[in-house]
This record gives C-alpha cells, structure tokens and sequence, in this order.
C-alpha cells in the first residue's frame, strides 16, 4: 500500500515538474517544489531508518536527479 502511495507520489511530482518547465506561474513552480520536498522526505526517512527505497516504490529514485535537474 505504502509502495502504491509512493509511486502515485512520484508521479504528482513528475508531472509538476514538467507543468512548471511549461509555466512562468509562480503556482506550477511551487506546487513542483513542495511535492520534491515530499518525494525527498519520503526518501530520507527510508534511508535514516533502515528502510528499502524499494519496498515502499521508491527503487532508483533520486529526487535532486529526477526532480530537480534534468533527469526523467
């Protein structure tokens, strides 16, 4: 379930990103933002407690990369 709601998660994210790279809205650009500081979160916290990124959907996942720069 967890797994689910983290690539759903990732998937708002990504799609912010590219809604902001289309828009000069400061809204698109925020919106993008905030949901790469969840992504990012989500992922730290897996990380400072021992848990797989894998096991909650986020295998290969590097927000910086996927989110912030040019990464897909």
């Amino acid at each position: 379930m967890l797994s689910d709601f983290s690539n759903e998660l990732l998937g708002w994210a990504k799609a912010a990103k590219a809604a902001a790279a289309r828009s000069a809205s400061e809204y698109d650009k925020g919106r993008h933002f905030a949901l790469y500081e969840v992504v990012s979160l989500l992922a730290q916290q897996a990380d400072a407690f021992g848990i797989d990124r894998a096991e909650i959907g986020l295998a290969g996942v590097d927000p910086e990369r996927d989110l912030l720069g040019g990464g897909k």
